[in-house]
């Protein structure tokens, strides 16, 4: 006899006939449910999805603002920038460190950013290159007070402390670059770069030597300088040129008289 009859269960049928009956009475009555979760979870995900390209788009286009704003070298495009797009990613420190650059960068050279190094227009007075010194220092500032805990924004942090440096260094600041250059060099050796740290502590080595130079004066302070000395001399002497001295002629002797004949005398009378 064939195994499979021996085991044939009495009532089998009815069981499985009862089995289904329960599963249908089970979709009657949870089903509608089932098929609304079953909706909200694919809807869930369908806004999930949206919103993560959403994102994507938005931090695309941040990016590629900041790249155009960082081309075209104006800090307040670059400034813009960061306040309009202040949550995409690391974009508002980076254009706010590049702001900062941009006026360091105009500082030193004497020309405003983005300007003609040709044209008057755009040279800076001593007065304007303090100003974006002091621009610089106070966007660095800033960078520096938002990223100082957050671990993943160690080398804007970095980047911000040495940029900080060198504006207090522009501005005769000697001890607070040396702070700033000191605490980049601790935080690089903590959070592990130490390329970064060597580096800071190469500029304070080179910030000490640069004390025993000499001073480099300023256009103004040169030209106060020679007004000061041409008003304390108030004798003129005569100019003498050296190169062909003007001397007075010299006079010929006059030429001395031919002497006078002598007058003819009369023949004596015989």
């Amino acid at each position: 006899m064939d195994e499979r009859q021996t085991k044939i269960v009495a009532g089998a049928g009815l069981e499985e006939s009862r089995l289904n009956t329960d599963f249908i009475d089970f979709l009657r009555k949870w089903g509608s449910h089932l098929l609304l979760i079953v909706a909200g979870v694919a809807a869930a995900y369908s806004a999930l999805m949206y919103w993560e390209r959403h994102r994507a788009r938005k931090l695309d286009e941040a990016y590629a603002q900041l790249s155009a704003a960082q081309t075209a070298g104006s800090p307040d495009n670059l400034l813009r920038v960061a306040r309009e797009h202040a949550a995409q990613g690391a974009v508002r420190e980076l254009a706010t460190i590049a702001a900062g650059n941009a006026f360091l960068t105009s500082g030193w050279s004497g020309v405003a950013p983005g300007g003609d190094p040709s044209s008057a227009d755009d040279r800076l007075s001593d007065e304007q290159r303090r100003q974006n010194y002091e621009r610089a220092k106070q966007l660095f500032a800033e960078v520096i007070g938002r990223v100082g805990r957050d671990q993943g924004m160690t080398l804007h942090l970095l980047d911000a402390k040495f940029g900080f440096a060198a504006a207090s260094a522009s501005l005769g600041e000697a001890a607070a670059a040396e702070t700033a250059l000191k605490e980049a060099a601790s935080v690089a050796r903590e959070r592990h770069y130490p390329a970064l740290a060597k580096m800071a502590e190469d500029k304070i080595a080179a910030m000490a030597r640069s004390q025993s130079m000499p001073r480099l004066y300023s256009a103004d302070e040169v030209r106060v300088a020679e007004r000061r000395a041409s008003g304390e001399s108030s004798l003129s002497f005569p100019t003498v040129d050296l190169a062909a001295p003007s001397l007075p002629p010299v006079a010929e002797p006059a030429p001395e008289p031919a002497p006078e004949a002598p007058a003819p005398t009369e023949p004596a009378p015989e």
